[in-house]
């Protein structure tokens, strides 16, 4: 009878001011010394732990590695199922043929068959709503081994080796993915490759909508085992060969350039690690993109990775997050958390386990989705045997504090008071969890004097703070400002005052009616809205009616108005005049007109039709003829009269009376 296995879940709560929550996964199988943490993965549905027994390190290659689900449920990642693979009957650790990838949509894994005819198969499976579906299985026979593969929404990619003698024979293959068939797109060979024994030839690839990144840590460049980085790029629906990248120190026998692979979601920054010799610091090289090629731009160390360490051996890298693994024999291990900040990546914060021991491995493997990260640590000494765990933490969202105070007051930040605005750093140590660098940065607010004028409507009052002010005047008032700070306020008051005068043109029956305004007022510019559609502040062209306006001054404040065009004759004719009569009243033969009708030219004839007078604008009939008076009768006139409505000559008769 198989002996029961147990899963037993530990809530660990730690606070800090960054407050991180851990949670440990661990086997009770602790005869079988299980390796539990050696792979880790995680998406939206669960979390998966890979164990490999302690036989299966050493000789006995045939048995499954189980697979361990865990579900969230209320906050708690509990034990779902667990899913036994088989492997290669040769070591994994050596040869790679035993991986896996673990996302939204699929999970893939590569095993041996333990029958002869075949070596390895690549098997596919769809994740839907965490249950798994076979839809594709590739498999390889005479001596092909599965070095590498790696899958989005949209391609897989998987690499290929075939050793003859000293010699390995790469062979790269890309897929379109499309309604979950496979459709070969592009294929390489590469047969320059040397395996450095004891190293994976390859450890990880990376995929993104334009990149693929394989990292071949064993390639010997120059008769030098320093590994190198393969780039291909996407150009349209096919896959071309970008470029290699070889270690910056290349003279170093066995750096292993390529152990570990990341880069960023806007394929700006490549990350890949070197595990040096014993001599060397290991490190994780940042590369660049630019004009789409890959430049060394910077890299990353930590007093903690000496040489020997296995610093960058596990890199994770989503949403501004990068997570380095540091682990090793006889030494403390870490996982380190790095952030860009001005176009260059700084530590943010180091992450280590709840009563870590030396040797543990903590960070041998490492994954992440959204805030959650999951540490494998496959030496984990639970029962005081290396049977392993995996760790949960919750990365704080917030490593950088931004805060304000008034002047004169001041800021308490890790027991010291802060009295002057800057950027301050305190790293935040803890024994275990997140031990973070945090960031603060100081505004300090100054004392203000607010300085408000303002003109306002007649049925309008001002609110300053708790102050109602309703009258014209100067009001000096003490508040607080939008940051709670001490602020002497100063308001002027005005009050918004228009006074409007009129000329009106009446109109004569050819639309010539005229509004003219005329304002004195406190507050101009003024806009006018006048129920015609004009907004001139004075109108023409009116007709007979009623019209209105809406005066609007600068602060707002609105004005009615309502005027009345009447109607009127432009002039008068008299039929009759007395030049010789004792009243001033019509002594000579003049119309009577309004002020913008003109006259410009007047003749009188006698009733024979001889002219007796000719005169231009404003020369009028006195009755006279070569200054003698002329007889009382009637006489015929054609003048010529310019309005408003235009020109015209009117003709008539007048009676000259003595």
């Amino acid at each position: 009878m198989k002996k029961r296995i147990l899963f037993i879940t530990i809530l660990l709560i730690y606070s800090t001011i960054l407050s991180a929550q851990i949670q440990k996964l661990f086997s009770e199988n602790i005869d079988s010394n299980w390796f539990f943490g050696q792979y880790v993965g995680i998406n939206k549905h669960a979390i998966v732990v890979e164990a490999q027994t302690y036989t299966q390190y050493q000789q006995d290659y045939n048995n499954p590695v189980p697979l361990y689900f865990y579900k969230e449920k209320q906050n708690n990642w509990k034990y779902d199922y667990m899913k036994n693979v088989d492997i290669l009957n040769v070591p994994s650790i050596v040869w790679g043929d035993f991986q896996i990838e673990y996302n939204d949509n699929y999970f893939l894994y590569s095993k041996g068959n333990k029958e002869d005819k075949l070596w390895a198969d690549l098997t596919v499976e769809e994740v839907n709503s965490g249950n798994f579906e076979l839809i594709k299985k590739f498999e390889f026979d005479s001596f092909y081994h599965i070095v590498t593969f790696v899958i989005n929404n949209e391609w897989l990619f998987y690499r290929l080796s075939k050793s003859i003698r000293d010699t390995s024979f790469y062979l790269d293959y890309f897929y379109k993915i499309q309604n979950n068939d496979f459709i070969l797109v592009d294929s390489f060979i590469y047969k320059d490759t040397l395996i450095f024994p004891g190293i994976p030839s390859t450890i990880k690839s990376n995929i993104t909508d334009k990149y693929t990144i394989i990292g071949d840590a064993s390639y010997n460049y120059k008769e030098r085992k320093s590994g190198r980085v393969t780039i291909y790029k996407r150009k349209g629906e096919n896959w071309e060969f970008s470029q290699n990248i070889y270690h910056p120190e290349i003279l170093h026998n066995g750096n292993a350039l390529g152990m570990g692979t990341a880069i960023t979601e806007d394929n700006k920054y490549l990350f890949v690690s070197a595990m040096y010799s014993q001599d060397k610091v290991p490190k994780v090289y940042i590369y660049k993109n630019t004009n789409g090629m890959f430049e060394l731009y910077d890299e990353l160390t930590e007093p903690e990775a000496v040489a020997g360490n296995h610093y960058g051996n596990s890199i994770s890298y989503q949403n501004g997050v990068l997570l380095v693994g540091n682990y090793q024999i006889f030494k403390e291990c870490v996982v380190f958390q790095y952030g860009l900040e001005n176009d260059k990546w700084v530590r943010k914060a180091k992450i280590k386990p709840p009563q870590g021991m030396k040797s543990d491995f903590f960070g041998v493997s490492i994954a992440q989705y959204g805030e959650t990260v999951v540490v494998g640590a496959s030496f984990d000494n639970t029962y005081h045997v290396d049977n392993g765990a995996a760790y949960i933490f919750q990365i704080p969202a917030r490593d950088t504090l931004t805060a304000g105070i008034c002047e004169g007051e001041g800021y308490t930040f890790n027991d010291t008071v802060i009295y002057d605005a800057g950027h301050y750093t305190d790293t935040l140590l803890a024994s275990y969890g997140v031990d973070s660098v945090v960031q603060l940065y100081l505004t300090v607010y100054p004392k203000e004097q607010v300085e408000i004028d303002t003109i306002l409507c007649d049925d309008e009052s001002l609110m300053v703070g708790d102050s109602l002010l309703t009258e014209e005047g100067v009001y000096t008032l003490n508040l607080k400002n939008i940051h709670g700070c001490d602020s002497i306020v100063t308001a002027r008051i005005e009050y918004d005052n228009l006074e409007v005068s009129d000329s009106i043109t009446a109109d004569y029956g050819c639309q010539n009616g005229e509004i003219n305004i005329t304002l004195q007022g406190n507050n101009p510019p003024y806009a006018f809205k006048w129920n015609t559609g004009d907004s001139s502040e004075d109108i023409s062209g009116l007709s007979k009616g009623e019209y209105s306006v809406t005066i609007t001054s600068e602060s707002g404040c609105e004005y009615d108005y309502e005027y009345q065009v009447g109607d009127s004759i432009p002039y008068l004719i008299p039929n009759a005049f007395f030049p010789s009569g004792q009243e001033e009243i019509n002594s000579t033969f003049k119309p009577y007109t309004a002020k913008d009708v003109h006259i410009l030219s007047t003749q009188i004839y006698d009733r024979w039709g001889e002219k007796v007078f000719s005169g231009t604008e404003d020369e009028y009939w006195d009755g006279t003829y070569h200054g003698k008076a002329s007889p009382p009768g009637v006489y015929l006139y054609r003048m010529e009269i310019e309005s408003p409505c235009g020109k015209e000559v009117k003709t008539g008769q007048v009676v000259l009376m003595r």
